[in-house]
């Protein structure tokens, strides 16, 4: 587990693929294949504008956007039982 992933791991140490698909939505992105790691590209849709792109959950936690529409959903700040959100512009 690297040091980013901490605060989005559960009780195992790792993101689950439950959370992961949560955290992607939260983010503004539909999955549209099986979760692989935190660090590991995955197939996803933006939410805004349907395009199709490949991202690390990392790099969407972190204040990755759409690299078609630049639209970034939520941000993803802390997790304790859930996502805690702040505005994706802040």
């Amino acid at each position: 587990m690297t040091q980013l992933e901490t605060p989005f791991a559960d009780e195992s140490g790792r993101v689950s693929s439950r959370r992961a698909i949560a955290l992607a939505r939260t983010a503004g992105f539909k999955p549209l294949e099986a979760y692989q790691g935190f660090g590991t590209p995955w197939t996803v849709r933006c939410s805004s504008c349907g395009s199709a792109q490949r991202v690390r959950l990392s790099d969407l936690l972190y204040g990755g956007s759409c690299i078609s529409c630049g639209k970034s959903g939520e941000r993803v700040t802390f997790v304790v039982d859930g996502p805690s959100i702040v505005c994706g512009s802040c």
